[in-house]
């Protein structure tokens, strides 16, 4: 339970990390609550967004629980290839392996709030699941070629 609570404050500082930074000297110093909305330019982007159907949801649903499953079999590879490996080298695949763990697990609950999503939602959403699934598998790519 306690590690629920870890993930969604790191998932919150993910989301909004213009949050708490100090401006720069000589820099408007409003925080984006109190800045005055634009919202004629509102209708266009909401428009821009693409509208995706039944069809096209499912078939991205379905590709990408597939690839998030081929990335989580690897990280088992990594898990046992670091099982086997020399003690002076078990903790460089423990530590690897834990974010990229954590990393799956993001993305898994990205995939999971795709299905459950509709309309905007589910464009914004597919735009995340995208990039989580972007750093998953760089960081999956960066652990079998760095590690021993």
């Amino acid at each position: 339970m306690k590690w629920l609570g870890m993930m969604l404050m790191a998932a919150l500082l993910i989301v909004a990390p213009g949050y708490g930074i100090a401006a720069p000297p000589g820099k408007d110093s409003t925080s984006p609550a109190t800045q005055s909305k634009d919202l004629g330019n509102r209708g266009e982007q909401a428009q821009a967004v693409k509208s995706y159907t039944a069809e096209e949801k499912r078939a991205y649903q379905k590709k990408t629980a597939a690839d998030l499953e081929k990335l989580q079999e690897r990280i088992g590879d990594l898990k046992a290839k670091g099982q086997q490996a020399p003690p002076q080298t078990k903790r460089m695949y423990a530590k690897a392996t834990i974010n990229l763990d954590r990393m799956a697990i993001a993305a898994q609950n990205k995939v999971t709030a795709l299905e459950k999503a509709s309309g905007q939602d589910w464009s914004r959403l597919k735009a995340e699941t995208d990039q989580a699934m972007e750093k998953l598998t760089k960081a999956v790519k960066e652990a079998e070629s760095g590690l021993p």
